[in-house]
């Protein structure tokens, strides 16, 4: 072996975060793309101080009457609730050898940038499926909900989705929260949608005029989404709806990450948390689409 091969080789200490390179390639970490949910942008946000976040509803509204000066004004009788939406706990590891954090020079940065990454994609799926049960209840799992959940549009053909069916799941939200309201949907699903055409044989996907003004589905602007479903049977590919109205997260602490010396010894632990909570709080502001 030459001199040169020596110096180009990659020198492995450890399997546990503990590869050596030279320091032309260390400087730079070559990361796959994740694709981010993007519900936390457009859902509501708040912090919280609390592991639970309770939330007064008005459930049922009294409705006035009409009548004339000699008649008793009808009392408005309302119904409250009480919304609860729990903090969870989100966590990662990361172990990495003494020589590795020695010698690389930016691998302690990039540790603090993956737990920002995997905790990103973690909670966005979290937002669209997850249980509740110690994850932030998502929309899709709400909308399986038997009754109050959010309302479900099925289309209809089996294994397909047609114009007839985002007409029909544009009609079911109210045009109070239309104005807001956005397609949600992965880029599998924008594809096929981007070749249906409406009864008028005017294709449904409309591309931006200039940079100010969006792509459109039915007029309305349209996020990717990688966490949801492709185009299947039973599958639930689409939401539409104001997500700002709809869902709501609540931000308890950001990323802490402790450094365990001695735990892990002769490795360094990296222990990640971060403590959010997400829940629908107006079913009535979404509306799913689900493939017969």
């Amino acid at each position: 072996m030459t001199h040169e091969e020596q110096k180009s080789m990659i020198i492995s200490e450890d399997i546990a975060g503990g590869y050596l390179a030279p320091p032309e390639f260390i400087n730079e970490v070559i990361k796959n793309v994740i694709q981010f949910s993007p519900i936390r942008e457009e859902a509501t946000v708040r912090t919280t101080s609390s592991r639970l976040v309770e939330i007064p509803t008005l459930d049922t509204e009294g409705a006035a009457s009409w009548g004339d000066e000699q008649n008793l004004s009808t009392e408005i009788e309302n119904e409250y609730g009480l919304l609860r939406i729990p903090v969870n706990i989100l966590r990662a590891l990361f172990k990495a050898s003494q020589t590795a954090l020695e010698d690389a020079i930016s691998l302690e940065a990039d540790i603090m940038d993956s737990f920002s990454r995997q905790f990103r994609k973690a909670e966005g799926t979290a937002f669209l499926t997850g249980t509740g049960v110690k994850s932030p209840e998502g929309i899709i799992t709400h909308s399986a909900k038997s009754s109050g959940g959010v309302a479900v549009v099925t289309s209809t053909v089996s294994g397909k989705v047609d114009f007839d069916d985002l007409d029909d799941l544009e009609a079911e939200l109210m045009e109070e929260y239309r104005i807001n309201a956005k397609f949600f949907l992965n880029r599998y699903t924008l594809k096929t949608l981007k070749k249906v055409k409406d009864n008028n044989g005017q294709y449904l996907w409309q591309p931006r005029v200039d940079l100010e003004s969006p792509a459109t589905i039915l007029g309305y602007p349209y996020r990717l989404c990688g966490d949801l479903a492709n185009i299947a049977s039973n599958a639930k590919p689409i939401i539409f709806g104001d997500m700002r109205q709809g869902y709501r997260i609540y931000d308890r602490k950001q990323i802490v990450v402790d450094v365990l010396r001695e735990l892990y010894h002769p490795l360094i632990g990296y222990s990640g948390r971060q403590r959010v909570g997400g829940q629908v709080v107006l079913p009535e502001a979404l509306k799913v689409l689900k493939v017969k």
